[in-house]
């Protein structure tokens, strides 16, 4: 008698713990989760590519003084606004970031003209 209520004692804590694990674990992947959509603001120098007869080939972000790093501009039409209005100006971009053949591009939500930095 007293092994079975041991048995099932067990069981039930087994199963308790295994739930809550499953929860605890949803939440705290939900989290992640969000904060992975989320957009990051990124700051640097807009840097534009036009084809021959005058369209934009390629968007990019610089970023970095003394390590630079370069960030694709996704080409919808937020990404060809910026191409358009910012080239060769300092910006604050706002987007999502995601990575495709080794690249790291950037889809744009909104961005806005970045204050220059003032020389120490």
């Amino acid at each position: 008698m007293r092994s079975k209520f041991l048995k099932t004692a067990v069981t039930v804590l087994l199963v308790s713990g295994v739930l809550a694990g499953a929860a605890y674990a949803k939440k705290t992947g939900d989290a992640n989760e969000s904060s992975k959509t989320k957009p990051k603001s990124y700051i640097g120098i807009v840097e534009v590519a036009k084809d021959k007869v005058g369209d934009i080939n390629t968007v990019d972000l610089k970023v970095g003084q003394k390590i630079k790093h370069t960030y694709h501009i996704a080409l919808d039409e937020k990404g060809k606004e910026l191409g358009q209005k910012m080239a060769g100006k300092r910006v604050d971009v706002k987007g999502m970031l995601s990575e495709k053949a080794g690249a790291e591009w950037l889809t744009i939500t909104e961005y806005s003209a970045a204050p220059l930095k003032a020389k120490k």
